[in-house]
């Protein structure tokens, strides 16, 4: 399937093609049982500006235009022509072009080919895993930016409060008023560690209040 054009689609495919073929022999093979090569270039452009949708280049011989060999083919499917000379699907190939142009989905609905079917059925359900791979990525991105901006919270919340505890706790020295200052850091949310450290209080009054 070529989706852009080149503009050298005739020297890349006749290039790929006798690669597939030279490929086909191993070492001491003998020629004559090389087998087909047969290349399909499916492009979203045109190829030729003339001629079919569907061409199909053989190597031929000057004297009457005959086939050389039928080992050799190199086939060329414009779906841009196909969309335009093809008013009526009458055929296998017409059948799967449709489904690959993929534009109505309701023709698609209509042809009677069940590897076609299957292959419909297939996409649905890739397409399908891919929409449920995106919303599992943004509920995960979601959660995973809740949890940042929590902690981030607790942190402003823990500095903010240690700063407070600290500015007080250096102002009042006395129990009651450390009892005071633990109040405000307990509706902080801060940990009891903390709030020792501020107020120089034990766990036990912490507790208590």
């Amino acid at each position: 399937m070529q989706v852009k054009n080149y503009y050298n689609t005739v020297e890349r495919s006749l290039f790929y093609a006798t690669g597939m073929y030279h490929e086909g022999l191993e070492a001491g093979d003998e020629y004559i049982i090389a087998p087909k090569a047969i290349s399909i270039w499916i492009t979203t452009y045109d190829v030729f500006d003339e001629g079919p949708f569907h061409e199909r280049a053989l190597l031929r011989r000057d004297f009457e235009n005959r086939v050389l060999t039928d080992k050799f083919a190199i086939h060329y499917i414009q779906l841009p022509k196909f969309k335009k000379q093809c008013k009526k699907i009458s055929s296998k190939l017409d059948e799967w072009l449709t489904f690959i142009i993929n534009e109505n989905q309701e023709e698609i609905s209509m042809i009677d080919n069940e590897n076609i079917k299957k292959a419909e059925k297939e996409l649905e359900n890739l397409n399908g895993d891919e929409e449920t791979r995106k919303l599992a990525e943004l509920r995960e991105r979601t959660i995973r930016d809740e949890l940042a901006a929590i902690a981030q919270f607790k942190r402003e919340g823990r500095e903010e409060g240690l700063a407070e505890g600290r500015k007080e706790g250096k102002q009042e020295g006395s129990t009651e008023e450390k009892i005071k200052i633990a109040k405000k850091l307990l509706l902080k949310k801060l940990d009891i560690d903390t709030i020792i450290e501020v107020t120089g209080l034990t766990k036990e009054e912490i507790e208590k209040i």
